[in-house]
């Protein structure tokens, strides 16, 4: 039970990480070189904790993090994607669309009564 205990923590010490880092260059091999484990075994901890793959996981990181500073900020669009982690922003609304079912604009719009 301590060895699953310690798993779990170092698990959510790594969650933490790229919640708190989700605006630079995250990848597996970049994580498991900063916890001392192996690319892969960040790629298969991440999906059997999320069900998602670290890509989409931190696509789903850097979009909800988009939309709250899309309801709480008056920050442009592009200065909200270059926060979040996007190097362009045809990329970040492409996925914020996606994602969200609506634009960066068309969101902040509905959800701020405009």
């Amino acid at each position: 039970m301590k060895e699953f205990s310690k798993g779990h923590e170092r698990l959510e010490e790594i969650l933490r990480y790229i919640h708190g880092n989700y605006s630079v260059n995250l990848t597996n091999k970049t994580i498991g070189e900063r916890f001392g484990f192996h690319p892969n075994y960040i790629s298969s901890i991440i999906k059997n904790y999320t069900g998602m793959s670290l890509h989409k996981y931190l696509l789903y990181v850097r979009i909800s993090r988009a939309a709250e500073l899309l309801n709480g900020t008056s920050l442009s669009v592009g200065e909200i994607a270059d926060r979040c982690g996007f190097c362009d922003i045809f990329y970040f609304s492409r996925y914020f669309k996606h994602y969200m079912k609506s634009s960066p604009l068309e969101y902040r719009n509905k959800n701020n009564g405009i």
